[in-house]
């Protein structure tokens, strides 16, 4: 998945689909537990996509590729919660 809203609420929802594994953790298979594959692009093409749309259109790049760093950073950080 590659879309900030997704990313920015991923461990809500790996919490939310891992409820009913967390209640039967006795028979946990790691099979069980959901996990999200994140697909990034470089910053700049982000960036450069974006101004496809209309509401990017006049947006300075620099704002965009700032924008791709906060979101992959709290994407890392995500990465430390099982």
């Amino acid at each position: 998945e590659k879309s900030p809203p997704n990313a920015v609420i991923s461990r809500f929802l790996q919490a939310l689909i891992n409820l009913n594994v967390q209640s039967h953790e006795s028979q946990v298979n790691s099979n069980d537990v959901a996990r999200f594959l994140f697909i990034t692009r470089h910053p700049l093409a982000n960036a450069l996509a974006h101004r496809a749309w209309p509401f990017c259109r006049r947006m300075p790049l620099i704002r965009i590729v700032e924008n791709w760093v906060r979101v992959n950073e709290y994407m890392l950080q995500d990465m430390d919660h099982p």
